[in-house]
């Protein structure tokens, strides 16, 4: 009776899939549905969305066809169940910061969007539209939500539906009967909370409560919500969760560890609620909650309060200095009519005076509130980097100078070579004051008067001892204040009225009056215009002697001085001067200047003063009688009118009659002459080139920009450096110098560029200046038109001008001596044959040079007529390898050893010894890695190691012989996706061998190092795959876990699972393994249930799930495939072993006729044999199927099913 009633059930379903099959190969192709697709570039983001048409049944809510988005390898794929068709003409240019091209594939459902970057996406459904959003690596914080009238658009139409639903049916009150909603959860776990996203889709209400452990959450709203994940592997601070549904609501149960805190909050349509870790707190909101109000007695007690009392007031400079004063001494107990001392030392900030002590105080010194001090400004030639305006810039002080004691208050200026205070000498001379201070030693000295404050600086630093000044001679100079500088001492006086002031030098010793007397004439200093080399206006002034520039910010006008500093006799400027870019202040001694641009300088040389700027003055054009003309006027360094020319034969003259006498006399000058003499340094450093004693040269040019910075800003100083590094064959530095500021334009320049420029293979760019040098190849001796002409010619020769490279070398003087060049000439005359055809001649020339031209040259020689033969077919590949290896014995340490070695490596690669190959390519680039031609070469290498392994060639090699050459060229691996699939290739050949060790390190590094997004979960994929290869699940668990990552693809979130579940199921947590599988449907999952039910020896659940899992399929006749044969006999014993008669026999009605018809025919009917019957052979048969790992199987089938998936992303 039972069998009858299950063969009418299979008439039924027969006759049922009969009529449906018409139905199915008849329905016709889907009409493309036409939508609309916009794109916009929002706040940091860009927006695409996709707008189906609407319908008119008010009954229904507006949707759209179920769609998939995912990104990988910078592509957006969107696909839809229902083909489609859009005008997407202007997409491209509405977002052109995202979307470089976009097709759609054949069939109208998916498009695809090339991104400019690897931006990540995210998704919502309104209604009929779908917003795609391309949010940027580095976004942070919530994903954008829907616009608000989109919002409110969404409650418009559910509303609008409900109603016509109630007019409809006639019921005031109508709960519409729609499909169970589907809703995401999202989860991110962070250190100190664990965030929980429910992702509805559309408004929905909650309500949420914590207590004992558990957070419970209630829905208005019923849906499916899978939760195996939080329960198999439930992230930080949860414990597991359930969901259950309860009267058209989802109630969700978060179990949680004791003592966390919860919080929850809006985001667009999505719920959020953070587990908090115990004692952490809340996380922040992404906006900051309002404050809550104040009550009245708050507001009346911050009301109440007084409000705080004025800090106390700074200490005085007197004790800030550490100057002890006694508790009981306050300043208003000195009387009055007291004798009144000269003023003490105060402390003043940036300039300003504080207050002094009123048992100190001059009654006329005045008051000023002090500032903030500020930074100390550094003594150099160069204005102060802040500029003019800049607080920072200023002196980290100013101090009046001590009455009593002589020394400076501690705090202001203590010299680092104490030798005590210098004791200045004082007399009073009927209305004026004279000051003498007795310096051990000459040193330069400025004075000059501003903003009715005298200056008096000197060179040398030391405390000054101001003791012989009486009360009398204080009122006629003011308060004496000191202005620290780390290498200067600098006095200021602030006379109650205007006073005369003069200079004298009295020996050791400089003399200042200051009164209504001059004493002493100053000699005037004369103010000069000029021009550099470059054509840039400068001012020079003629102090005499070698000065010493002191940048000084005035603390009282806050502007910056730059001070210049001179030995006597007194000389200084008679008027002041005023510029657009500065002004000269009238001084009695030295020069002072007020910087009025940013990048003014000031250089001190050998009797004259510098003024400029980095784009040269703003002159007036006038004839000023103070002003010379441009070829009288006084130069710091020799300043040809090009002052890029080396005059070698003029530089090598100099007193004696040979080299040795010649640098003598130079050595000799420099010792008789003051340490700081710039000028001499130069001179000899043009003596050394001249003699092409490059490496001398430099470090004697060195020595001169220690003594004075601005040197490197003239351009012959560049020219003398930039010839210097090309001596040293340091052409990158040569260019720099040579390219700079007043030497673009020098002809002269030009040639030694060029000359830089071949030597470094840019041959190009070397033509093209020696295009500029023009008529300057004849200003040279002969050996030096040689090597600019050979160099001019090989640049002619890589352009392929022949006529111009016979030009250039038929130029080269006849009084040339230096056999190199012409040498060199006759090398670059045997290339140019051979590339005007003229093959003998060419290898004639050649051949002499190989045997009589300078061994630098042969080498050369002898590569050139190699190469000639074997492209002439006249030497065999072994032979011209073996030629290349004499000629890299023969010769090393230049650009020809790192040609022969590129060139053997490339033999040695294309006769297909790639290892050979690339190990000789790694040591040419080893040993030149900051050449050019080794950058090329490793590229080579790049290349070659990719094609290799990508090209199929590593496929003809040993597994363990690519695995080693793996490992020794490792670092050349390309990045991207080239790297990746190569990898990735390697590994799955390493499988193949079953070293599954050495692949799966391999995959681990590219998770670690390599990759992100989904292009690392595919990967790690992978990597747990061949984990479970060699039975180490934990570790597959580990590289499933650490890469787990939300807007998967479909199909790989369900490897992943599958994978996961295995894993579980190899650690016998077959629970676990078993409720990961339970919210997944596919057939992969129904069999991998049945394989976690026989592993955990559920027998009868085993049998029963074999059957749900084939289905109908016994209603089919055709043969099952072996993998469902050996699963139907598996269920068989599995049934014998839970002892289900009743089982077993329906398996047998089931399924024995399509059994019977296979190779293991006999099998079957021994295990599906009644219980009762069953003996030895069906327990031999029952251990055999027991014994049997189905874990081969079905990581074959998964890696198969991963290759092509990765292959799909790459391509």
């Amino acid at each position: 009776m039972r069998y009858d009633r299950w063969r009418i059930g299979a008439a039924l379903c027969a006759l049922l899939a009969m009529l449906a099959l018409p139905l199915a190969f008849a329905a016709p192709a889907f009409a493309a549905t036409p939508i609309t697709v916009t794109g916009d570039e929002e706040d940091g983001y860009g927006r695409l969305i996709f707008a189906w048409p609407r319908h008119d049944d008010p009954l229904r809510m507006q949707s759209a066809p179920k769609f998939e988005a995912l990104t990988s390898a910078n592509v957006l794929v969107v696909s839809f169940e229902t083909p489609f068709e859009a005008d997407l003409s202007e997409l491209a240019a509405q977002m052109p910061r995202y979307v470089a091209l976009i097709r759609t594939d054949p069939g109208n459902r998916t498009l695809r969007l090339a991104l400019k970057a690897d931006f990540r996406i995210n998704t919502h459904e309104a209604g009929h539209e779908i917003y795609v959003d391309l949010l940027p690596p580095n976004w942070k914080g919530a994903p954008p939500g829907l616009p608000d009238d989109v919002l409110a658009r969404l409650e418009e139409e559910r509303s609008a539906v409900v109603q016509a639903v109630a007019e409809k049916e006639g019921e005031a009150e109508l709960n519409i009967a729609e499909p169970k909603p589907g809703v995401t959860l999202r989860v991110g776990e962070h250190e100190t909370f664990t965030r929980l996203v429910f992702d509805w889709g559309q408004p929905v209400l909650y309500n949420i409560s914590a207590r004992d452990g558990r957070v419970t959450v209630i829905f208005d709203r019923d849906a499916e919500l899978p939760l195996a994940r939080l329960r198999v592997d439930p992230p930080a601070f949860l414990v597991g969760a359930s969901a259950a549904s309860n009267n058209g609501r989802l109630s969700v149960a978060i179990d949680t560890v004791p003592g966390v805190t919860v919080r929850d909050f809006r985001e667009d349509l999505n719920v959020v609620i953070d587990i908090v870790a115990p004692g952490r707190g809340a996380p922040p909101l992404v906006k900051a909650p309002a404050p809550p109000p104040k009550s009245k007695s708050e507001e009346t007690d911050t009301a109440a309060k007084p409000e705080a009392a004025p800090s106390a007031p700074a200490k005085s400079a007197k004790q800030d200095a550490g100057t002890k004063t006694s508790d009981t001494q306050k300043p208003d107990t000195q009387k009055a009519d007291a004798p009144q001392p000269a003023a003490k030392p105060r402390q003043i900030a940036s300039g300003t005076a504080v207050p002094a002590e009123p048992e100190a105080a001059e009654p006329e010194a005045g008051k000023r509130e002090a500032e903030p001090a500020g930074e100390k400004m550094a003594a150099t030639d160069g204005p102060p980097e802040a500029g003019p305006g800049s607080e920072k810039a200023g002196p980290a002080a100013v101090q009046p100078a001590a009455v009593q004691p002589a020394a400076v208050q501690p705090g202001a200026l203590v010299p680092a070579d104490h030798d005590g205070p210098l004791n200045v000498a004082a007399e009073l001379v009927g209305e004026s004051v004279r000051l003498i201070f007795p310096w051990p030693e000459r040193t330069g000295a400025a004075a000059f008067q501003r903003d009715g404050r005298i200056w008096l600086v000197f060179d040398a630093k030391r405390e000054l001892d101001f003791s012989a000044l009486t009360a009398g001679m204080s009122k006629v100079l003011g308060p004496a204040e000191l202005v620290a500088m780390e290498d200067a001492t600098i006095v200021q006086f602030q006379p109650p009225q205007r006073v005369l002031l003069a200079a004298s030098e009295k020996g050791n010793n400089w003399v200042f009056t200051m009164g209504d007397t001059i004493v002493e004439p100053v000699r005037p200093v004369s103010l000069f215009r000029g021009w550099s080399a470059n054509g840039e206006a400068k001012v020079s002034l003629d102090l005499n002697g070698r000065g010493k520039v002191h940048w000084v910010r005035d603390p009282n006008v806050k502007d910056v001085l730059a001070i210049v500093t001179a030995e006597g006799p007194p000389q200084g400027m008679v008027a002041p001067r005023n510029f657009v870019e500065f002004a000269a202040l009238a001084t009695a001694q030295g020069l002072a200047f007020v910087s009025l641009s940013d990048d003014l300088y000031v250089r001190a040389i050998k009797d004259e003063v510098i003024v400029s700027r980095g784009a040269g003055l703003t002159l007036s054009s006038g004839d000023v009688e103070e002003y010379a003309d441009p070829e009288t006027a006084a130069v710091a360094v020799e300043e040809p009118v090009q002052p890029g020319k080396m005059d070698f034969q003029r530089w090598r003259e100099a007193p004696g009659a040979n080299y040795a006498e010649r640098r003598q006399f130079y050595l000799d000058k420099l010792a008789n002459a003051p340490a700081d003499n710039l000028d001499d340094q130069l001179d000899y450093a043009r003596f050394l080139l001249a003699y092409q004693l490059g490496a001398e040269a430099i470090a004697v040019l060195r020595l001169a920009e220690k003594l004075s910075s601005d040197v490197a800003l003239e351009p012959a100083y560049l020219a003398l450096r930039g010839v210097g590094h090309i001596m040293m064959h340091r052409f990158d530095e040569a260019l720099s110098d040579l390219s700079g500021k007043g030497l673009a334009q020098d002809p002269h320049a030009a040639l030694w560029r060029g000359t830089a420029q071949a030597e470094l293979g840019n041959m190009r760019e070397a033509r093209d200046e020696f295009d500029r040098a023009g008529r300057a190849f004849t200003e040279y001796e002969p050996d030096f038109q040689a090597m600019f002409r050979v160099k001019a010619a090989e640049a002619e020769l890589a352009a392929g001008d022949l006529a111009s490279v016979a030009y250039n070398l038929n130029e080269i003087p006849e009084e040339t001596e230096n056999n190199i060049w012409l040498a060199e000439a006759q090398l670059v005359r045997g290339l140019m044959l051979e590339a005007a055809g003229k093959a003998d001649e060419a290898l004639e020339t050649l051949e002499r040079l190989e045997k009589r031209a300078p061994r630098p040259v042969a080498a050369r020689a002898r590569f050139a007529k190699a190469k000639m033969k074997h492209k002439m077919g006249l030497l065999a590949d072994a032979a011209f390898m073996q030629e290349l290896q004499a000629i890299g014995f023969m010769w090393r340490g230049d650009d020809l050893e790192l040609s022969v070695m590129a060139r053997l490596g490339e033999m040695h690669v294309a006769m297909g010894e790639v290892e050979d190959g690339l190990r000789v390519m790694q040591t040419a680039v080893t040993n030149f890695p900051e050449t050019d031609q080794a950058r090329r070469i490793a590229t080579t290498m790049t290349d070659t190691f990719s094609d290799l392994f990508l090209g199929g060639g590593a496929d003809e090699m040993d597994p363990v012989e690519a695995l080693s050459l793996y490992y020794d060229f490792r670092e050349l691996t390309p990045i991207g996706q080239r790297g990746d699939a190569m990898i990735r290739q390697l590994s799955d050949k390493l499988v193949d061998v079953d070293l599954l060790d050495q692949a799966a390190e391999l995959l681990q590094h590219q998770v670690d190092h390599r990759l992100r997004g989904i292009a690392r979960a595919q990967v790690a994929t992978r990597l747990a795959l061949v984990r479970l290869m060699d039975h180490k699940p934990e570790k597959a668990l580990e590289a499933l876990r650490s890469t787990r990552q939300s807007l998967l693809p479909d199909n790989l979130a369900d490897k992943r699972r599958l994978l996961e579940a295995r894993a579980l199921s190899e650690l016998n947590l077959y629970d676990h393994a078993l409720d990961l599988l339970s919210e997944m449907d596919t057939e992969e999952a129904q069999w991998m249930k049945a394989d976690v039910l026989w592993s955990a020896q559920r027998w009868e659940e085993t049998g029963r799930q074999v059957e749900s899992a084939l289905g109908n399929a016994w209603l089919n006749e055709r043969e099952f495939p072996p993998k469902v044969r050996r699963m139907i006999m598996r269920a068989a014993i599995a049934y014998s072993l839970a002892d289900d008669p009743a089982g077993l026999g329906r398996l047998r009605e089931k399924f024995g006729e399509q059994m019977r018809a296979g190779s293991d025919a006999g099998k079957f009917a021994i295990l599906s044999e009644p219980i009762e019957r069953q003996g030895e052979e069906f327990r031999r048969l029952a251990k055999e199927f027991a014994g049997a790992d189905t874990l081969d199987e079905f990581v074959s089938t998964l890696g198969k099913e991963l290759e092509a998936q990765s292959a799909t992303a790459i391509n």
